[in-house]
């Protein structure tokens, strides 16, 4: 992106530094660089909550089927049987 700065620069000032310079915001009682068990379960649990809204909306779209399939019948019977009464 020509005009807009190093890769570095749009990033984050703390980043200028190096890998070890810790980020203005980063709280001074955890370590920088988070160690990799800390990415890891961040990972982990995101993939949990992925999994988790799938199988929602999943579940969400079964239902939804299963009740039109248990409605619409019903309709249809109760529409011919007011059909046959005019």
């Amino acid at each position: 992106m020509p005009g807009r700065g190093s890769w570095r620069m749009r990033h984050g000032p703390w980043q200028m530094g190096g890998r070890g310079m810790r980020p203005p915001w980063w709280p001074e009682s955890e370590a920088w660089p988070p160690p990799p068990e800390a990415w890891n379960q961040m990972r982990r649990r995101f993939m949990r909550r992925v999994a988790l809204f799938v199988a929602v909306m999943l579940a969400s779209v079964a239902a939804c089927l299963l009740i039109a399939g248990v409605v619409e019948p019903l309709l249809r019977r109760g529409h011919t049987a007011a059909e046959q009464d005019i």
